[in-house]
């Protein structure tokens, strides 16, 4: 099967050539606009690539690391196999990036992703082959199994659900996710009417069409109708450039097409970009759409599509790994972790008043905040510091029985001042003594 994807094969068919039209009508879901909508053309509206690929490079250049549960914490595994596998190379023709921004591209637009888990005698995995979403299908046998069967070339293979990496997107029947584009056909399918109407628009140098009316009678046989209609295409057309159209006789020219303005063909290109970035959870500044973002509120954006957009995704990726790439004695002890602290970080200011706080409060020290930034570490700094105007009442109960062991110890410090003080009062009866 290895060999089978990444043999290289044409899929076009000589006898019938998959031409660009093909290609958009394949598979795709006419709206009520009258647009077919599919995967492919979805990804030529720059609204959807972008939610796309946004979603997919932030996957993709996380980095994860392998961590064991112990008793004494959580200890990070630098030296396991899958961390590899996972950052650096899951197969021989693929980064670790490129594997995961191709993953989640299918998961966020088709709804699934599958990855074939090629592994060693031992169980442990040794590639990661991502598979076409469009060619996979989880098939749930009559025993209850659960199967993938992928089309490779011209051949199915039947893999069991442990040998398959499946990240699903929102889905109904608990084995195999929906495409989220399919799904919101109609509203996709008007952002690519109107896209059209536009191109269609320009592309006839932004002049809408009309009817030339002649009011003169013309003879039986006239070929005058048919002339005026090609002068004027040939002047005022689309490959007329704006070019200066001469009518002749009593002629009229009647507008019949909507002007753009009132069909508010930008507002319908506005709304449909910002319900395209609904439908993938993605704020409207990560599409470039700034309209409605300013500088004070950014930060708390930027947290609010980690939190309800990436995180989710990140979990559904967690989950999968640990479920199915380590070995039955690592499961439960082992884990991986995507790491989002780049992702959460503030304004420096806000980083440093946060790591400022946790190291006065004793809860953070100054080598974690050093490592928070990537910085090396420095002997000495990882003891925590201890505010001295905060304590509990088991230190103060502590502190005062010190103090009172230390109270006779100045006793004799008193003795020797009473002593001195009746020296002095002999020095004077005697010195008393002695006046005439």
């Amino acid at each position: 099967m290895l060999t089978y994807l990444f043999e290289k094969r044409n899929a076009e068919n000589p006898d019938k050539p998959l031409t660009s039209m093909a290609l958009e009508d394949l598979g795709g879901n006419e709206s009520a606009s009258g647009v077919s909508v599919n995967e492919a053309n979805a990804l030529r509206l720059s609204a959807v690539y972008t939610c796309i690929n946004v979603i997919s490079k932030t996957l993709a250049m996380l980095p994860v690391e392998v961590g064991e549960k112990t008793k004494e914490g959580i200890n990070v595994k630098p030296k396991h196999p899958l961390k590899n596998i996972l950052n650096l190379e899951p197969n021989m023709r693929m980064t670790a990036y490129f594997w995961r921004l191709q993953s989640t591209a299918h998961a966020a637009g088709w709804g699934n992703a599958y990855s074939y888990i090629e592994r060693a005698a031992s169980g442990r995995p040794l590639n990661l082959l991502p598979l076409n979403p469009w060619e996979t299908e989880p098939i749930v046998k009559n025993n209850g199994e659960l199967i993938y069967r992928t089309l490779v070339g011209t051949e199915y293979f039947d893999v069991p659900a442990q040998d398959i990496l499946h990240i699903p997107a929102l889905g109904w029947d608990g084995v195999k996710g929906i495409s989220p584009i399919k799904q919101n056909a109609e509203s996709i399918g008007l952002t690519i009417a109107a896209q059209r109407f536009g191109s269609r628009l320009f592309k006839n140098n932004a002049r809408p069409s009309g009817v030339l009316i002649m009011k003169d009678q013309l003879g039986k046989g006239s070929k005058a109708a048919s002339n005026l209609a090609s002068a004027w295409k040939k002047a005022h057309g689309s490959d007329g450039q704006l070019g200066t159209a001469v009518l002749e006789g009593n002629i009229e020219y009647k507008q019949l097409t909507i002007p753009p303005e009132d069909a508010q063909y930008l507002q319908t290109r506005k709304l449909g970009r910002s319900e395209i970035a609904g439908i993938f959870g993605v704020p409207a500044h990560m599409i470039n759409d700034l309209e409605k973002a300013t500088f004070s509120n950014i930060t708390e954006l930027n947290i609010f599509w980690v939190q309800q957009t990436v995180q989710p995704w990140v979990t559904a990726w967690e989950q999968e790994i640990n479920r199915k790439l380590f070995l039955p004695s690592e499961k439960g002890r082992l884990f991986v972790k995507f790491n989002l602290n780049a992702l959460l970080r503030g304004t420096p200011k806000d980083r440093a008043d946060y790591y400022g706080k946790g190291i006065k409060d004793g809860w953070l020290t100054r080598n974690e905040a050093r490592e928070l930034e990537d910085l090396n570490p420095i002997e000495s700094l990882d003891e925590p510091l201890v505010p001295l105007n905060m304590t509990t009442p088991a230190l103060l109960e502590e502190q005062s029985k010190e103090e009172t062991r230390e109270e006779p110890e100045e006793e004799p410090q008193e003795e020797e001042e009473d002593n001195d003080k009746e020296e002095t009062k002999e020095d004077d009866d005697e010195n008393g003594d002695k006046k005439p």
